[in-house]
């Protein structure tokens, strides 16, 4: 007759063994995935704090060099000359009477009586100035030269 081999172990003495070794196994196991995704979310942020840093440098250098345009635009003596004689045109009236006159022009702008001052300010020489710098700098789609009180006094 062949060999068997029984083992017995009782119930008890069972479930008192995977106590002391399954449990701690699976609260390691569940310590090491929390962990592990700590670690990636923080590496996450990281990555996308380089990402965004990076972003802003690109962004500011960008902001920085139109500014600087913007001020080499600005220099232009004709676009000098015209806010200057814009801003003379207000001398010695009130404030009152200076905005009735924009508000005057502003009302006529986009109706056909506006067209000629709308014409004369497109053809002036600062206007055309504009125009030619517009040309040069693809990163500025329209300019609008303002006197002291915000008049438009030249546009492309």
């Amino acid at each position: 007759m062949p060999r068997t081999f029984e083992f017995n172990i009782s119930g008890k003495r069972l479930l008192i063994g995977l106590l002391v070794t399954a449990v701690p196994i699976s609260l390691v196991a569940i310590l090491a995935s929390t962990r592990t995704g700590h670690n990636a979310e923080a590496a996450a942020g990281q990555n996308l704090r380089v990402i965004t840093e990076s972003v802003a440098a690109v962004i500011q250098e960008r902001v920085r060099a139109n500014v600087i345009e913007a001020g080499l635009m600005a220099s232009d003596s004709s676009v000098i000359a015209t806010a200057i004689a814009s801003n003379a045109r207000y001398g010695g009236r009130s404030d009152d009477a200076i905005q009735a006159s924009i508000d005057r022009i502003d009302s006529t702008w986009n109706t056909p009586e506006g067209a000629p001052a709308v014409s004369r300010l497109l053809e002036s020489e600062a206007s055309q100035a504009l125009r030619r710098m517009l040309v040069t700098q693809p990163a500025f789609k329209r300019i609008t030269l303002t006197d002291v009180r915000g008049a438009t006094v030249g546009a492309t």
